[in-house]
Parts: C-alpha cells; sequence; structure tokens
C-alpha cells in the first residue's frame, strides 16, 4: 500500500494468499536479545514512523553444532618410498554434512624434539569439498621421515590425522669401491680369478644396485656382458653392466673370463658405480 494521507489509514500486509516474511542468519545476530519492528516508510523521512504494536510472529531454529571432525588419506607419498628430489605430499579431505574443510596441516616427526614440526599450512581458498590438496616439500637435511596431515573443517573441528611412515629422502651419491682385480697389475692365465669384485655402501637410502664398466684402452671400446662382445659408448658415455650385488653384505662380484692380449700393451680400465634406491648413481 503507498498511499500517503494524514488521516487514519489501514493497510493490510499480506493476507491467507499474500504471506510475507524475512530470514536472518545466524551472524546477523550479536547475542540472544533480539525484536522485531515494522517502519512505515513515507516518501519524506520526517514522516517515517514506528509501529511497534504490529503484531509479528518470530521463529528461531537454533542450528545444530558441527561436532564431525573431517577426514583426509594421503595419497603420496607412499611408506617406505624413495626421493632424492622434491617430496610430493598429495592428498584430499572431505567433511560432512553441513560444513567443508578450511584447511590443512602438514606435518613431520622430529626425534630430535619428540614432536611433530609443521611443514606448511594450505587454505581451502575455493571452498572446494571434496579439498584436493598437494605440496612438494624438500627437507632441509636427509633421512627418514614420518609425514602427518591435518585436515581442520570451518566449525573448528580437527581430524584425528592420517600418516605415512618411513618415507626416505636422500640426494647423496652411494659409493663403492673394487677390490680385485688390482690397480696396475697385469694378470696371466694363471693368475685370474676369473670375476670382479668389490663394495658399495650408501648410509641413506641403501644400495640398490652395483655396476660395472669395463673399458679396452686400445680403442675405447666397452664390455657388454649381455651380447658378450666390444661396443662403442654412445656419447663418450660408459656402458654398464649390473653386477651380482648382496645389500647384506654389500658386495658384488662380476664373472669376467680371461682375455688373451691382443698385444703386449693390451690393458683395460674396469670403473665400479653404485646406485641407491632413491636412484642417485655414483
Amino acid at each position: 500500500d503507498i498511499t500517503e494521507t494524514d488521516e487514519e489509514h489501514v493497510a493490510s500486509l499480506g493476507g491467507v494468499s499474500d504471506t510475507w516474511d524475512r530470514s536472518w542468519t545466524p551472524d546477523e545476530f550479536t547475542n540472544e536479545n533480539f525484536r522485531v519492528r515494522v517502519t512505515s516508510n513515507s516518501t519524506s523521512s520526517s514522516r517515517d514512523f514506528y509501529l511497534d504494536w504490529v503484531p509479528d510472529r518470530v521463529y528461531y531454529t537454533e542450528p545444530e553444532e558441527d561436532l564431525t571432525p573431517p577426514t583426509s588419506q594421503i595419497d603420496s607419498p607412499t611408506e617406505g618410498s624413495f626421493w632424492n628430489s622434491a617430496i610430493v605430499i598429495s592428498g584430499s579431505s572431505t567433511d560432512i554434512p553441513n560444513t567443508t574443510v578450511e584447511y590443512v596441516t602438514l606435518y613431520y616427526w622430529d626425534d630430535d624434539e619428540g614432536d611433530w614440526v609443521e611443514i606448511t599450512q594450505i587454505a581451502n581458498e575455493g571452498g572446494d569439498e571434496p579439498f584436493e590438496w598437494s605440496y612438494e616439500w624438500t627437507p632441509d637435511f636427509e633421512g627418514v621421515f614420518d609425514i602427518l596431515a591435518e585436515a581442520t573443517d570451518d566449525a573448528g573441528n580437527t581430524e584425528e590425522s592420517p600418516q605415512v611412515n618411513n618415507v626416505y629422502y636422500d640426494f647423496t651419491d652411494p659409493t663403492s669401491e673394487i677390490n680385485y682385480p688390482e690397480e696396475e697389475v697385469s694378470y696371466t692365465y694363471n693368475m685370474w680369478e676369473e670375476e670382479l669384485f668389490g663394495t658399495a655402501q650408501d648410509e641413506n637410502s641403501g644400495v640398490s644396485k652395483a655396476h660395472l664398466s669395463i673399458q679396452r684402452d686400445s680403442d675405447g671400446y666397452y664390455w657388454d656382458g649381455d651380447e658378450g662382445d666390444w661396443v662403442t659408448g654412445e656419447a663418450e658415455t660408459e656402458y654398464l653392466n649390473e653386477t651380482d650385488f648382496s645389500a647384506d653384505s654389500g658386495n658384488w662380484f662380476y664373472e669376467f673370463d680371461f682375455i688373451e692380449p691382443g698385444s703386449e700393451d693390451e690393458g683395460y680400465t674396469a670403473r665400479s658405480h653404485a646406485e641407491d634406491n632413491a636412484g642417485n648413481l655414483e
């Protein structure tokens, strides 16, 4: 009703088939005390007035408290995995039914501190449900890590966090030695032991393989044990043969028959290369 008059006037707001209402959200209230006032708005603000006697029915429904924490799963890294570059920590978190994950905090266990140390916090800026998250972490030192992901929802609930254990971070090359044959020693058929052998070691992730190259000094060709022939090294790189390696003892050996010298000056250069479980190659 938009009729303005200085006489008594009756206006009907709504009816059986013409209802009206107003809804509020909880964050519009500063406390539990409130009242409803209907204002008659005139064409002039000086003639606005309040209709305190207008009866209104107000319904208040207290929102259900969210006590359910979110849940997460870690997709990467996997338990017992090896890394020689940034560790990719990724997974997803979800919160049901009416809230969503606000952020995920990543931690690693520090034995010296005896506590979890924060790596980073990833905010769910888009309000995604589920929240897919990922972070590339480069530790400050090599070692074996336990990693934990902790999701918190927008109601402040924090989950009992999942964790993945025994994640190896190793960027240092392993080392190896050739124990036989001895350097600068000439061997005859009767002296030759029909194999080369040595040791390999790695203090971090452990040695997984030991490789050996055998190069003929006269022409620079390398021995290809699979083909049983001498081949050229591609782009001046060594041709590596995999040895028989024991992770328990750290010893390796490679069967190699005695080669009759083609001349008095025929010689060979053998080089060993250890490879660790993180993929570092000596």
